[in-house]
């Protein structure tokens, strides 16, 4: 739940780290998600602690131009209006696993 970035958020997702930023942040390097039910998935997974919705609605406060309204927004549908802008605007959402879990699938 820390940025990596002025403009990236990354969040625990279950096992996997989800990182949410504008699509050209990532270059070529990471393969984005590119499914809406995937990205809400992963986000309804991550509001399992209640740390990562306060840093998901801070995040998403930088890219309304009225943020009164983001505190008035329910989780679900802030979860649906990131979900649809990572697949269709300019943010991405990139799946990150972690690096132990993948190092013991690998031996």
């Amino acid at each position: 739940m820390t940025p990596c970035s002025p403009g990236t958020l990354q969040i625990r997702a279950d096992t996997d780290t989800l990182l949410i930023g504008h699509r050209a942040a990532f270059g070529r390097g990471l393969t984005c998600l590119d499914s809406e039910d995937e990205v809400r998935r992963r986000l309804i997974q991550a509001m399992a602690d209640p740390r990562a919705l306060d840093s998901l609605r801070a995040f998403w406060a930088r890219y309304q131009f009225d943020t009164r309204r983001i505190t008035h927004t329910t989780d679900r549908a802030l979860i649906d209006r990131v979900a649809r802008t990572t697949v269709r605007g300019v943010l991405a959402a990139c799946l990150l696993p972690d690096a132990p879990l993948a190092q013991a699938e690998h031996a």
